[in-house]
């Protein structure tokens, strides 16, 4: 049993920048659909460690290509890791109430009234 397919890397590009930044996908465990805190390598495959562990615990193979495979052949992909780190760290800045300036205490208005911050 195989999940099909894998992970997809997808460059974008975000303004006016030169630089890539790659989309959130990149970065996504293939089981979970969400961003890996603790990424391993299986077989030529990343997956967040827990979910993969009880994903071979349960199958006895590997998620995508169906192949039986050890728990023990799990290896962390400190790269992987490195760079969710660093597209973490780029993107606290995004969500900083420090990074926005205010320039109104009104919220929104409508027939219940006027909302305010």
């Amino acid at each position: 049993k195989g999940l099909g397919g894998g992970a997809r890397i997808v460059p974008q590009r975000q303004g006016t920048t030169s630089d890539t930044q790659w989309s959130r996908v990149a970065y996504e465990c293939p089981i979970t659909q969400q961003v890996m805190d603790d990424p391993v390598q299986c077989d030529g495959s990343t997956f967040e460690r827990a979910p993969l562990e009880r994903w071979i615990a349960r199958e006895g193979t590997h998620p995508i290509s169906g192949k039986k495979i050890p728990a023990a052949n799990l290896r962390p992909n400190a790269a992987l890791l490195s760079a969710i780190k660093q597209w973490h760290k780029e993107r606290e800045w995004a969500m900083a109430p420090t990074a926005f300036t205010v320039l109104s205490d009104t919220l929104g208005k409508g027939a219940w009234g006027v909302v305010r911050a």
